[in-house]
């Protein structure tokens, strides 16, 4: 009779295994590092990023994206003299002046300031900074149904020094440390998404992580589904091989979970919100609360939590606005505005040519 197995000895052979496949991953995520999540220089000069941002500003019809959108839209808004913008996740990456007449039409230069993302960290730094520049008069801050509440993504511990700057210029107490934040910050080590993209990084010759000038075609032709274009002023541009899948079956739609969990509205991050718009105000700059729509099937609340999220959410923003009368742009329900299924790049992404029907509409309840 053949011998069993020692258990023992599996278990361990089995957890050195792991170790040495979760330090992989985590040494090359650390090393190569394409978006920055892990450090770098402050503002990425010595890999050419103020270069890339002065081409960005030149190019017609914009580069190819580099995915490093923090420092890249921190550089973007450095060179400009804008006088509007708009701050939020990837929901208003679409966003040009002429895409909300009625509320940008006036603004004699436009930048869109968006990120992968973006949190209510990501925000606040932002805000800051825009508050800062004296030629700043309007800005577009989207509310999406994670934006209240804190802690929620890693990549804003990137530029965590200029959100406590950010505290700090609109009076707010210093930081919380939050434990669930390390956690985030320490899972993305060992996250194999993006071991993926830096491994691809580095066979291709792309990890020394310099910026590289890439104009783009007009229609974005001869890019991969994946690749995007960023236009100079800001705003994202699909590839033309990613838009000719479109439009997506009713049965690829997703639920629309990303990023939603509880508690969907933080207290104090809403407080923190209100007295950053209170002093954008005093400072002479408009916020407009802009709430961008999800795909109408994400609207038959099949993952209920989501319908949640957005119905407590959209609550608190016009309470925000009716105390002191900001303007609200949008709404997560795009039936009221007549944005249909086709309308949409997938479950969260309005497509360009239908953003101009959000202008200046009252929000439903979602």
């Amino acid at each position: 009779m053949s011998a069993g197995i020692n258990k023992p000895r599996f278990i361990i052979q089995t957890l050195v295994a792991a170790i040495a496949v979760l330090a992989f991953c985590a040494g090359i995520n650390v090393v190569v590092d394409v978006r920055g999540v892990y450090g770098g220089p402050d503002d990425g000069d010595d890999l050419g990023l103020r270069d890339y941002v002065a081409a960005l500003r030149r190019q017609e019809h914009g580069l190819i994206r580099d995915m490093r959108l923090r420092e890249t839209k921190r550089e973007l808004l450095r060179q400009s003299a804008a006088d509007c913008f708009v701050i939020g996740s990837s929901h208003v990456g679409a966003i040009s002046r002429d895409s909300l007449p009625n509320v940008l039409g006036g603004c004699r230069e436009f930048v869109n300031l968006y990120l992968d993302g973006a949190v209510f960290e990501d925000e606040i730094a932002f805000l800051a900074l825009i508050a800062e520049k004296p030629t700043t008069k309007k800005v577009l801050i989207e509310i999406a149904p994670w934006s209240l509440r804190e802690n929620l993504d890693a990549r804003w511990r990137t530029m965590g020094a200029l959100y406590d700057r950010g505290r700090a210029y609109f009076g707010l107490s210093p930081r919380p440390e939050a434990f669930n934040a390390s956690i985030d910050f320490a899972a993305n080590l060992i996250n194999f998404e993006y071991l993926k993209r830096n491994l691809e990084a580095f066979f291709s010759g792309r990890a020394d992580n310099r910026f590289v000038i890439q104009p783009a075609t007009a229609n974005g032709t001869g890019l991969s589904m994946d690749q995007a274009i960023t236009l100079p002023d800001g705003s994202r541009k699909y590839s033309a091989k990613a838009m000719a899948r479109l439009p997506l079956p009713w049965e690829r739609v997703g639920t629309g979970n990303f990023k939603i969990r509880k508690p969907y509205v933080n207290p104090r991050a809403a407080s923190d919100f209100e007295a950053v718009l209170v002093a954008l105000r005093k400072r002479g700059i408009e916020p407009v609360l802009l709430l961008m729509p999800y795909h109408p099937k994400v609207l038959t609340c099949e993952f209920p939590p989501v319908c949640e999220a957005m119905t407590l959410t959209t609550q608190k923003v016009r309470e925000i606005a009716a105390r002191h009368r900001f303007t609200i742009v949008g709404g997560f329900d795009p039936r009221p505005f007549g944005i249909g299924q086709n309308e949409f790049f997938d479950y969260h992404h309005v497509l360009r040519n239908a953003i101009h029907k959000l202008d200046l509409k009252t929000p439903s309840l979602r």
